[in-house]
Order: structure tokens, then C-alpha cells, then sequence
């Protein structure tokens, strides 16, 4: 080969080969640049997601807390489910994320919240409530974060997360006037006391569960306006009857005996000559025998026939309380006498005749005032006092020889029914020819007994010779959440059931400790942290003896039971604590001030609110049963607080931290 030839052949191999290093250079170089580029897109794309999320969670935050306070913009953006966006600042989330980005990079962050939707019926598409508010929805919260470099590209981070949130009434508004049109969760919180088989443990009980000389309960809304006082209501006590069945009575005491209703005058009714030889036919025999011995003497039959006819008798009629405060004399000694008789006739006489407690209010001056009572006592409640006679037989017309014999008569006769049992033929013809006696006394009576007709009020006007027909205090109405219309005592599913809608509890756990750990209940500081509805399993112990727990928030806690020891008090007036059971009691092992609604309702008819000392509540008790019985002994006190009869509704808002959606997407603009 020529030389020339091989030169040339040695330049293009070299030109390829140049040719292919600038191609693989220009290619690494390429796809260096491209590796770069991507690994400073995806390092500032993972910086723009993480302030992205950064926001988001501020936004959350600062939203969260900001409808603590339903009365808040926010609070009442969410309550009245405006259309309308609402902006969310997130200030800390800027300056912390321009901080990180490199110094070419400016920032902004806008985020925004808006409402998705609104459930007002649970799964059985069953209303919550009557309240439009109360249920359950969806928020969306958005954040767009951009980011412009200068003089280069606009990075934008679009992140959306929807949040449910819950909607509870923890208070609504009552007319005390007129009963409720519907189903409400916090209907109890109307009551003062509600005691849901209030008849049947009367009954069962006789009388003891509100008559009792160990157990007095008081219960005083005497500072409280008409319109704010909670309402007392004895289960089933209605207007149906006007002696005995669903009604229940409270014993007046002395101190209480003008709220007695008069008797017309005159107050001595006679008891003439052929009724006083009806219920006395000892004395037609001694007039017999002493016409007999007159041997056929007209003078002296007319004599005899004189004197005789002129025995008569007076029935003296009374009403008293039934309990003295002694019994001191001869007139109240028979008055006792008879009141136990009449007592021990149908029942024990201890539950009977013990005092009654004080429902309305300690004070007979507050209890008078026109319209008190009416404003709220609720069904058939009585007051129940003694009316009792005695028959006083005459013999001042009766002298010489005939006195004698009308000694060995006992002039004074106790007018009672049935009579006591005896062996003496006389006494056996006294109690039977009475009803006689007193039907020809009618419409006044001269027969004893004790009085249950009178509403628990004012009686002055009336008298007892004409009770009121029915009861003045109007039978409540509850519903159940199907909106019926239903009784009381009704149980199961479509029953009674206080705050029924597990579903709008904010929080569940499974036992005490949770509450604890979550800093609901905060033992080193003392303090109960409560915001919405919260259900735990097991029985809640609350607060310590000798030391006072204080209530931060509003809300309700839901437990298989609880125990209250020491004093639980709020801390600013509008906190609110609610402690309700469905299947247990609460016991409150303290004398101190207890500041909060107890509430011990289920289908077992027996859950109750028991203390082992002197209640001191401020707030209400609602429960099955009173149970009395097994109450600590000495005087137990309920101050209705006002905050649970408003004129407006007490909401409270949880926005739940679980995201139930997520989108993020990203751009870039050149």
C-alpha cells in the first residue's frame, strides 16, 4: 500500500473516533446534566411536598382550635355550613419552608378550607336530633404552595385532604312552658331531678323513697328566674286519678302547714240524739233500764225520756301536718295516736310518716310565691297532711241519778276507718254504724284519714271539703329518636336514651388509662380536659378526696359507671361536664361540691346516682331510681345550673385528625 493511502486511511479512523468521543462526551454530558436536573427536581419536589405537608398540618391545627370556641368565625362558619371558602393562614409554615429553600427561591403558601358535605341522619337514616346542626360532615382542606426561582421555573404543590367533623348539642334550649316537639339528646338536662320510675319505687317503697326521717334531699333554684329553674319529674306521675295511683306525696311538716288547704267553717259538726244511740248503744240501754224502773210514772218517764234526749254530740274536725315538732299536750297526743293508726292501717308507718323532702325549695316563703311550683314541678306530685275528727259526746243536760251512768261512757271516740279490732260489742257497733253517721254528714265528712288530693303548692283558697279535681302540674312528653312519642319508662332501641348517638363521641377508649395518657384526665395537675363526646370502657374514677379537680372545656364522657371522690369544680362559669352510664351507677363518695350533670339511665330500670355522703351538686341528677335507701345518711343538696336552660345552644365541634381522602399534584411553568 502506498503511503500516501495509509496516511489517509489513519486520518479518518482518527476523525471517527473523535468524532464518536464528542458524541459519547456530548451524550455523558447530557445525561449528567439530565441526572442533575432530575435529582434537584426531585430534591425540590420531596422539599415542596414536605412543606406542602408541613401547611397542611397548620392548617389543621390552627382550624382544630379554632373551633374549640363554636362561637369563633370558624365555629360558626362550620355550625351554619357556609358555602363560602375560608382562608387559613399558616404563618409558621412560610417562614420555616423559605428558610429551607435555597436563597433563589421565593415562596407562598395559600391555604383554604371548604365543606364537602353534611349527614343529618345516621346509618338507619334515623335524624340525630331535631336540631338541623347536629350531625356529621366532611371538610376539605387545601393547601397550594408555590415556589419561583429567579428568573427560572414556578414549582406549584397542590395538597387536599378531607377531614370528617362532628357537630354535638350539648344544650339546647327549652321553653319551660311548654314541652318539647321532638327528639333532642340532651332532653334530660331540663330537669333538676328526673327520676325515670319515680311511681314504681313510691309504690314499692311506701312513700319512703321521698318521705324518710335519715335521708332528707333539698333541692334549691330559689335565686333562679322562672325561665331558667330545671324541672323535677317523678316517672308515670300523671293526672289520671284523683286518689292514689300514679301520683306520689310528700309529708308536710309542721313548718310547711300553711300550705294545708282550710276547712269550712263551721269546724264542730253535731252529732245528734239518734246518732249518738246509733254509735253508742249503751246509752239506749241505760235509757231503757231507767224508764223501766219508772214503774208507769208519766212524770217520771217524761224526766227520763227528757234528760236522755238531750245527750248529744260534736265530730271536731282538724287538719295537721303530719309531722310535729312535739307531741306535748292531750290534744296532740290523740292527734298522734290517730295519725300512727291511720299510717300502720295500710303500710309501715315509719316510710308513711316520715318527713318529705324538699323538691320545690327549704324555703315555705319561695314555695307561696304565685306561679313557683308551677314552674317546675312536672305530673301528679302531692302534698299529703292529716285530717282527722273526733266525736265529743254532751252530757251536760243529763243530771241526778243518770250521771253516774253516762261515766262509764267514754265521751271521747276516735272517728276512724276501719275501726281497731275489739272484743267489746259496743265498740264492734260504734265503727259500724259510722259510715252511716257520716254519709248523713256529707258533703262534709267526720271520718279521719290522711289527705293526698292537694297539689304540692299554695292551697290557701281551696278547701278540703272541695279538692281539685286533677293536678295543676301538666305530665311532660318525651320522644324517642324515631321522633314518636313515647313514656318515660320505655326501654330498648326505640326507648329513652339520652345522648344516643355514639356516633357523634369525638374519642373512644378502651379503659380509664387511656384518658389518662391522652391527658383527658391529667392527675398531677388535677384537671379534666374534656371538649365533645367521649366514650370509655370501665368504670371512671374522677377526682381524689381532699383535693379539688377542675373541669376545662365542655363535653361528655360515657363509661360503664363512675366513682367521684373530692371536689369537682369548674373552671370558668361555661364549663360543662356531663357523666352519663347506660348500664351502671354513679357513686359519689364525697360531701364536697360537685359541679356537673349525672346522668344513670338503661334497660335495667335500676341505674342511680348514689351517694355515700352528703350530696352537694350543682347541676342535675337524672336516674332510674332515686334509691334512698342505700344514700348515705344526712341532708343532700341539688343546685340547678342555670347554663343548662339557655336561650341558645351550647355546639361543640370535633374535627377528626383521620384523613378519610388525599391528592397531591405538582407542575412547573417555565
Amino acid at each position: 500500500m502506498k503511503k500516501s493511502s495509509r496516511k489517509g486511511f489513519l486520518f479518518y479512523a482518527v476523525l471517527i473516533v473523535c468524532i464518536i468521543v464528542t458524541i459519547l462526551a456530548f451524550s455523558f454530558h447530557k445525561t449528567s446534566e439530565n441526572a442533575n436536573y432530575t435529582v434537584f427536581k426531585s430534591e425540590q419536589t420531596s422539599i415542596f411536598r414536605d412543606i406542602s405537608e408541613s401547611a397542611m398540618e397548620e392548617a389543621f391545627y390552627r382550624l382544630e382550635q379554632e373551633t374549640r370556641n363554636p362561637a369563633s368565625p370558624e365555629g360558626l362558619w362550620l355550625i351554619s355550613r357556609s358555602s363560602s371558602t375560608r382562608d387559613v393562614s399558616v404563618p409558621l409554615s412560610i417562614q420555616q419552608g423559605q428558610q429551607i429553600l435555597r436563597s433563589f427561591w421565593t415562596l407562598d403558601i395559600k391555604a383554604t378550607a371548604r365543606l364537602v358535605d353534611f349527614r343529618k341522619n345516621d346509618f338507619d337514616g334515623i335524624a340525630y336530633s331535631v336540631d338541623s346542626n347536629e350531625g356529621i360532615g366532611t371538610i376539605e382542606i387545601a393547601v397550594e404552595t408555590t415556589a419561583v426561582r429567579i428568573g427560572g421555573k414556578t414549582f406549584k404543590c397542590f395538597l387536599t385532604r378531607h377531614f370528617d367533623y362532628k357537630i354535638m348539642a350539648l344544650v339546647s334550649p327549652r321553653n319551660n312552658t311548654i314541652p318539647r316537639i321532638g327528639y333532642s339528646q340532651n332532653f334530660p338536662l331540663d330537669y333538676a331531678l328526673l327520676v325515670r320510675y319515680g311511681v314504681d319505687e313510691f309504690n314499692s317503697r311506701n312513700g319512703e323513697s321521698l318521705n324518710n326521717s335519715q335521708i332528707h334531699l333539698e333541692i334549691n333554684q330559689d335565686d333562679l328566674p322562672a325561665e331558667k329553674r330545671g324541672k323535677v319529674y317523678f316517672g308515670e306521675t300523671d293526672t289520671s286519678g284523683s286518689n292514689g295511683g300514679n301520683c306520689i306525696y310528700l309529708n308536710l311538716t309542721e313548718e310547711f302547714r300553711s300550705l294545708i288547704p282550710q276547712i269550712s267553717a263551721p269546724q264542730s259538726v253535731l252529732c245528734t240524739n239518734q246518732e249518738c244511740l246509733r254509735l253508742y248503744p249503751s246509752i239506749g240501754r241505760a235509757w231503757q233500764a231507767a224508764l223501766n224502773k219508772c214503774g208507769g210514772d208519766g212524770d217520771a218517764e217524761n224526766y227520763v225520756n227528757s234528760t236522755f234526749s238531750s245527750i248529744k254530740g260534736y265530730f271536731d274536725l282538724a287538719i295537721d301536718p303530719i309531722i310535729r315538732n312535739s307531741y306535748d299536750t292531750e290534744i296532740l297526743r290523740l292527734e298522734e295516736e290517730i295519725r300512727n293508726y291511720l299510717a300502720e292501717r295500710d303500710s309501715p308507718p315509719e316510710p308513711s310518716i316520715s318527713p318529705g323532702m324538699k323538691i320545690l325549695s327549704p324555703n315555705l316563703q319561695k314555695i307561696q310565691e304565685a306561679g313557683f311550683a308551677e314552674s317546675i314541678l312536672e305530673g301528679d306530685v302531692r302534698q299529703r297532711f292529716l285530717y282527722w275528727v273526733n266525736l265529743w259526746l254532751d252530757f251536760s243536760g243529763v243530771g241526778g241519778e243518770y250521771v253516774a251512768r253516762m261515766k262509764q261512757i267514754d265521751k271521747r271516740a276516735r272517728c276512724i276507718l276501719p275501726g281497731p279490732q275489739s272484743d267489746n260489742s259496743d265498740v264492734k257497733t260504734f265503727y259500724a254504724q259510722l259510715p252511716g253517721v257520716d254519709q248523713n254528714k256529707r258533703p262534709r265528712t267526720v271520718v279521719s284519714y290522711l289527705d293526698s288530693q292537694f297539689p304540692y303548692k299554695d292551697c290557701s283558697p281551696l278547701t278540703v271539703e272541695n279538692p281539685p279535681l286533677v293536678s295543676p302540674f301538666p305530665k311532660p312528653v318525651f320522644f324517642n329518636p324515631q321522633g314518636a312519642r313515647i313514656p318515660v319508662g320505655q326501654i330498648g332501641r326505640d326507648g329513652f336514651r339520652p345522648f344516643r348517638s355514639t356516633t357523634l363521641l369525638a374519642r373512644r377508649f378502651p379503659s380509664q388509662d387511656y384518658l389518662a395518657n391522652s391527658g383527658i384526665i391529667d392527675w398531677d395537675k388535677g384537671v379534666i380536659n374534656i371538649r365533645g363526646g367521649i366514650q370509655s370502657g370501665g368504670i371512671i374514677t374522677l377526682g381524689e378526696e381532699n383535693r379539688v379537680f377542675k373541669i376545662q372545656g365542655q363535653g361528655i364522657i360515657c363509661a360503664n359507671g363512675f366513682e367521684i371522690h373530692g371536689s369537682i369544680q369548674k373552671t370558668n362559669p361555661s364549663d360543662l361536664l356531663i357523666l352519663l352510664t347506660n348500664n351502671g351507677n354513679i357513686m359519689v363518695r364525697t360531701d364536697q361540691p360537685i359541679e356537673a350533670v349525672l346522668i344513670a339511665t338503661g334497660n335495667s330500670k335500676n341505674c342511680a346516682v348514689i351517694p355515700t355522703k352528703s350530696l352537694n351538686l350543682k347541676g342535675a341528677l337524672i336516674a332510674d331510681v332515686l334509691g334512698t335507701p342505700i344514700w348515705g345518711q344526712g341532708t343532700h343538696r341539688i343546685f340547678y345550673d342555670p347554663m343548662l336552660k339557655r336561650d341558645d345552644t351550647i355546639y361543640e365541634i370535633s374535627i377528626l385528625q383521620w384523613i378519610t381522602f388525599q391528592r397531591m399534584t405538582e407542575s412547573i411553568v417555565d
